[in-house]
């Protein structure tokens, strides 16, 4: 979730976009019912390949495997404090809980595990839930993202030096490679474990196929280097958009109960919404629409620019909420728990843009 942007050309709509991408990833650690998670980490991850190609594309990048961790730790630096920060109050939260429940002896090693996890950034290839979610669960993205970064010099080089319409045959392939690979994993463990949860959604390898995708589209863009808008076209374009939108609800509410083992796996929780990302960073990006304009606001673009923060911090926020309400035996009927959860992201943005000021002044 890099704060960057292009430096060709800052595509302000893609800012109002990471809001959307953020609000569904919020509204699903609030426990509301309306959410969209599983899309807004592959908005995410593919819009970051994206900016990626779009910024380096003309750039020359060393080629090493030291020099690809040195380019991927210098990508992350910016968010890392605030992992750290944001780190440090979940292992607080979880040493009183421990100390409540007095059992924080038995599980000191378990923590200083999960601290070890966490501060090298190698949570996400743990295939056991309460580690690669440890502590400020959120944290996951940050692992994978740096492994992304770390292939990202790979990445180009091989892009650059492909044609689109071949780039265009790769990303189908990987598409279909990610269903491929999920039948033995469906078939060894089963779709509710933990072990094909994490495969399909947390391992880096798997989701390197959303920043993979985000890379060519980066490509394709940076050559075609138009963002013309042609505003004979809005009601045309505005129907596409709300048809898109219809084709991505119905997607998200794909039921759940299904027996057949392709369509079992290709309802993997990354595949499908790579996809839609891609169809939503398209649209966002070229904003020919009424959809896309109106969002393109400063509230939105606002939110967008403190965005990777408001990840990070909004899941300490709701956990802490959430244990002072249980630890005071409240319980909540909806209109309380709406107030709760719209107090919980006021919060959240408060301290974003607190953390994006007072970095902004020690730069």
């Amino acid at each position: 979730m890099s704060t960057e942007t292009p430096t060709k050309e800052k595509i302000a709509s893609l800012q109002a976009l990471r809001t959307f991408a953020f609000l569904g990833i919020f509204l699903r650690h609030a426990d509301c019912r309306l959410n969209w998670p599983s899309l807004g980490v592959s908005i995410f991850f593919v819009m970051s390949g994206f900016l990626m190609m779009y910024r380096y594309y003309d750039k020359k990048i060393s080629v090493t495997l030291t020099d690809n961790l040195k380019f991927a730790i210098n990508k992350i630096k910016k968010l890392y404090p605030l992992h750290l920060i944001t780190m440090g109050f979940m292992l607080l939260l979880s040493i009183i809980i421990f100390l409540y429940q007095g059992n924080l002896a038995q599980n000191i090693l378990n923590l200083i595990f999960k601290i070890g996890l966490n501060i090298s950034l190698t949570q996400s290839w743990v295939p056991k839930s309460d580690l690669n979610v440890s502590l400020n669960g959120v944290s996951w993205y940050l692992s994978a993202t740096l492994f992304m970064y770390f292939m990202f010099p790979y990445i180009k080089k091989l892009i650059v030096s492909t044609k689109r319409t071949t780039l265009l045959f790769w990303g189908i392939i990987t598409l279909l490679l990610q269903v491929v690979l999920c039948i033995p994993m469906l078939y060894i463990f089963g779709d509710n474990s933990e072990a094909y949860i994490w495969f399909m959604y947390q391992f880096p390898i798997f989701r390197l196929g959303d920043f993979f995708v985000g890379c060519i589209m980066g490509k394709i863009f940076r050559e075609k280097g138009n963002f013309e808008q042609d505003k004979n076209n809005i009601v045309l374009w505005t129907v596409i958009e709300f048809g898109f939108a219809v084709v991505s609800l119905i997607i998200l509410l794909w039921p759940v109960n299904i027996d057949f083992v392709l369509l079992k796996v290709a309802k993997n929780w990354t595949t499908r919404y790579i996809l839609l990302a891609a169809g939503w960073i398209y649209l966002f990006v070229i904003k020919k629409g009424l959809f896309t304009k109106l969002c393109d606001n400063k509230v939105f673009v606002f939110l967008g620019n403190i965005s990777a923060y408001m990840f990070l911090i909004h899941y300490v926020i709701i956990r802490y909420t959430s244990n002072i309400l249980e630890y005071m035996d409240i319980s909540l009927n909806v209109w309380e728990k709406s107030v709760v959860i719209i107090g919980e992201l006021i919060v959240t943005i408060a301290l974003s843009t607190l953390f994006s000021r007072i970095r902004i002044k020690k730069e």
